[in-house]
């Protein structure tokens, strides 16, 4: 799926490919965890959007 087309439900990262060291999902991992426990992760997605390409 494309972010353009459900970016409310999005978590932009950096590209990986090709780079066999690349953390990011890695470093998503606690956020991702508590992300677990929200009725609705858009709200908290969309007070995080100014985070894009950041992780």
């Amino acid at each position: 799926m494309h972010i353009q087309t459900s970016f409310e439900n999005a978590i932009p990262i950096r590209s990986w490919f090709s780079d066999p060291t690349d953390t990011c999902l890695l470093a998503l991992l606690p956020f991702l965890d508590a992300l677990r426990f929200a009725s609705d992760v858009r709200s908290i997605l969309s007070r995080n959007q100014q985070l894009q390409q950041v992780w």
